[in-house]
């Protein structure tokens, strides 16, 4: 994938060249003038929309750089994130100067993240911290900004010296390990992404671990006991910036917890 560029930026210098198909071109515009609204669309929408098959929307994907439709949904997400976090952090510090209106910012988000944690139910994150040490494989996974935090937990706990690997899309014609009994599921979600498909990721989950964690933030209206066996609530802050901040610190409680256990 062409990592130097955003997806509309890749679309247009698509449009922009002379070796274009029709079926191509449509699509194209398409995903230009719907692109914030493509996450929430499945493949099957959008080739009827667009009056093309799903092959030719995977095959165009491909042809941008991108894995498959999946893959370019997931980039247009993180391109999405990344800019509300340009925004948020330019609208905090338009009225202030110099560096006092970025430290009135960095304590206002240090602030917001102590408040998060002081919250947490410390006896789940002694209970995640067991099963940790416990199962032999341990898969952590994420998507966007929680991929990047699942990352942050992996590198933490590579002093456990265990098997833990993050992943954000799995092979879902395979199983996660030979053994289900030693395979450990941990969903990392600010924003319940993964209760959005759960028609695809959660039945693959659970066929391949023997228990399922979630670390999310909790929204009344989803019934998480129904797909995981344990949740982990974090954060009900609404700010994207802080919500971050606390999932990267809740990985260091985390991998602490697990060290304790361990000794």
């Amino acid at each position: 994938m062409y990592v130097y560029d955003t997806p509309s930026e890749l679309l247009n210098d698509y449009l922009k060249g002379s070796n274009k198909s029709s079926i191509n071109e449509e699509i194209a515009r398409f995903f230009i003038a719907y692109l914030n609204e493509i996450p929430n669309l499945k493949i099957t929408e959008i080739a009827e929309k667009c009056h093309v098959s799903t092959t030719s929307i995977i095959r165009f994907c491909r042809e941008l750089g991108y894995l498959d439709f999946t893959d370019f949904k997931k980039c247009i997400e993180e391109t999405n994130l990344n800019n509300k976090l340009r925004v948020y952090r330019n609208d905090f510090l338009k009225d202030s100067k110099g560096t006092e209106g970025l430290k009135d910012w960095i304590d206002h988000v240090n602030n917001k993240v102590l408040d998060s944690l002081l919250v947490i139910d410390l006896d789940k994150v002694d209970e995640l911290a067991k099963d940790i040490i416990n199962y032999r494989y341990v898969y952590i996974f994420g998507s966007c900004l929680s991929k990047v935090v699942g990352e942050y937990l992996r590198v933490h706990l590579t002093r456990l010296n265990k098997n833990i690997i993050t992943i954000t899309v799995p092979k879902k014609d395979s199983p996660l390990t030979h053994n289900k009994k030693d395979t450990l599921g941990i969903v990392l979600s600010q924003h319940n992404n993964y209760l959005k498909s759960k028609h695809e990721i959660i039945p693959y989950l659970q066929g391949s671990c023997d228990k399922t964690w979630l670390i999310t933030q909790q929204m009344p209206e989803e019934s998480y006991k129904k797909h995981f066996n344990n949740t982990l609530f974090v954060s009900g802050c609404k700010e994207i910036i802080v919500e971050y901040h606390v999932m990267l610190n809740v990985s260091e409680i985390i991998a602490e917890y697990c060290f304790r256990n361990s000794k």
